[in-house]
């Protein structure tokens, strides 16, 4: 999502691939609904939260049940992005911090209001690169 309310959804192929267009679709949602989040990204400080990687050193490892969450934010200038997972990693139970899943969730209320199921066909466009 960008300031100005406009909306772009991209498919993120499972492997790297020599095609450069992928499918793409864009909506506009209010620009109200734009700063709106943003105040709740503020107040919820996702800036301060953790940041984690996880790193896959073995076979073990990707047997373990990990399910990836990630939300990226670019100013134009600076990036930041933070990830978590849901189940196990090295061993250890991992959740979701509840700021970072307040986030999520309007993230995905926006998705699903701008990119209804059974909606258009996205057009093939350039990859965007975070």
């Amino acid at each position: 999502m960008r300031g100005d309310g406009s909306v772009i959804k991209q498919a993120t192929p499972d492997r790297p691939m020599p095609i450069a267009d992928i499918p793409t679709c864009t909506e506009h949602i209010s620009v109200e609904r734009a700063k709106a989040l943003v105040q709740m990204i503020i107040q919820k400080r996702f800036f301060e939260l953790p940041e984690r990687q996880f790193i896959f050193m073995n076979a073990h490892q990707i047997h373990e049940e990990l399910e990836m969450h990630a939300i990226g934010i670019s100013d134009g200038q600076a990036k930041a992005c933070r990830s978590f997972g849901i189940g196990r990693f090295a061993g250890k139970d991992e959740v979701i911090p509840p700021e970072f899943a307040v986030i999520e969730e309007e993230l995905k209320q926006i998705r699903d209001s701008a990119f209804p199921p059974h909606g258009k066909d996205c057009h093939f466009a350039p990859a965007i690169r975070f």
